[in-house]
C-alpha cells in the first residue's frame, strides 16, 4: 500500500469513551454555556445523557435542542437558533448523523450573525462571522458531516437542498 495523507479541516478525537471528554474540550476552547443538538431517536435511545452529565460536570450550562429534522429545513435551524440565543450559547454540541450536524452547524452560525440563515446561501449574500464553537459526535457512519464546514440544509418555500460553507474559523 502507497503512503497517503489525509488533511481533516478540524481535530478529530477517536476512541471509546471519547465524548465522555466532551465537557473538557469545551472547556478548553473557552466556552462557558452549551446547546446540545440532536433527534428524538437519539434522545429515546439514552445517547446524550452522558454527554450532557459530562459538560455539566466540568462546569458548563446547557440547553438542549432535541426538534430536529430529516433534511434539515431552515425553519428548524432558525427555531434551534432561538433556544441557543434564550440561553446564551456560546457553543453547540451535535448528536446524531448528518441532519443534527448540519442543524447544528447551522445554530452555530445563525449564534453569532444574524437571521435569517437562508441569507447566507445566496451566491451574494452578506459577509458573516465564522459559526461559534461547535462539536460533532458522530452515531452514524458514511456522512462525513463530522468533518466538512459544509452544511446541506432545505428550503422550506422550495424544497430543494443546497448548501452552506465556511461553518468554523
Amino acid at each position: 500500500m502507497k503512503e497517503f495523507n489525509i488533511n481533516f479541516t478540524v481535530p478529530v478525537l477517536f476512541g471509546v469513551g471519547t465524548s465522555l471528554k466532551t465537557g473538557e474540550q469545551l472547556k478548553m476552547l473557552g466556552a462557558t454555556r452549551a446547546l446540545f443538538v440532536f433527534d428524538q431517536g437519539i434522545k429515546k435511545a439514552g445517547i446524550p445523557d452522558p454527554i450532557i452529565k459530562s459538560v455539566k460536570d466540568a462546569g458548563l450550562e446547557v440547553s438542549i435542542f432535541d426538534n430536529v429534522k430529516a433534511d434539515p429545513p431552515f425553519s428548524t435551524i432558525e427555531e434551534g437558533a432561538a433556544v441557543g440565543r434564550k440561553a446564551g450559547a456560546d457553543s453547540v454540541i451535535a448528536i446524531g448523523g448528518g441532519s443534527s450536524m448540519d442543524t447544528a452547524k447551522g445554530i452555530s452560525i445563525l449564534l453569532k450573525n444574524p437571521s435569517p440563515l437562508k441569507q447566507y446561501t445566496a451566491p451574494n449574500g452578506p459577509a458573516r462571522k465564522p459559526g461559534s464553537i461547535l462539536i460533532t459526535i458522530p452515531t452514524t457512519s458514511g456522512t462525513g458531516s463530522e468533518v466538512t464546514q459544509v452544511a446541506v440544509l432545505t428550503d422550506d418555500e422550495t424544497h430543494k437542498k443546497g448548501g452552506i460553507a465556511g461553518v468554523r474559523a
